[in-house]
């Protein structure tokens, strides 16, 4: 049993175009999730020292992934779409409607799969960036290029340790052949 839904040819005319805008919107999201991805595949790359347990390559590779095929079919739809809103151009894709709504269901759970890793790796990446500061904060005091990175990363956010400032209490940050350990002035603020 369908429900039959009567469509003169001025209608079949502005749902064709329609389908077309909302083809050409959802191509337009997938190139800007194709950037986002190598936005982010280039700030991890910056800041992969800092990361610790982490693989940088899963999340950009398939949210590049998912834009292209995004991109892809978008626009392959856009084409269908306009085509089957005008009646002489209607026959080319008629035969493949059906499997290409079939398709734009199995990429609707790939667009669902990509925004549930987001979400799930917002929160590794958050580990790892953590464990991966404190390890660079506990070598400040001796490792040029990790005091270096560290510096950037404050100036840049204006933040400081991996999530409080007391942390930078805790630990050493200052390098010993800096510190003349035999004044006494000094001697009662150095714990060695």
């Amino acid at each position: 049993m369908c429900i039959t839904i009567d469509v003169d040819e001025d209608g079949r005319e502005k749902l064709g175009l329609a389908g077309t805008a909302l083809g050409g919107i959802l191509a337009f999201f997938g190139f800007i999730l194709m950037i986002f991805s190598g936005f982010i595949k280039i700030n991890i790359d910056d800041k992969l020292v800092l990361m610790r347990g982490y693989d940088p390559d899963v999340l950009p590779s398939f949210l590049l992934t998912v834009g292209i095929i995004m991109f892809v079919t978008n626009l392959v739809m856009a084409k269908v779409c306009y085509d089957s809103g005008y009646p002489e151009t209607r026959g080319r894709f008629q035969n493949l409607l059906i499997l290409i709504l079939l398709y734009l269901f199995v990429i609707i759970w790939f667009i669902f799969a990509a925004s549930m890793l987001c979400f799930s790796h917002s929160s590794e990446i958050k580990d790892s960036l953590k464990d991966g500061i404190t390890k660079m904060m506990n070598v400040y005091h001796n490792e040029p290029k990790a005091k270096l990175l560290i510096d950037r990363l404050q100036l840049d956010y204006h933040c400081c340790g991996s999530e409080k400032h007391e942390e930078w209490y805790a630990i050493g940050w200052m390098n010993m052949k800096y510190i003349n350990i035999n004044n006494p002035e000094t001697k009662k603020y150095v714990f060695l």
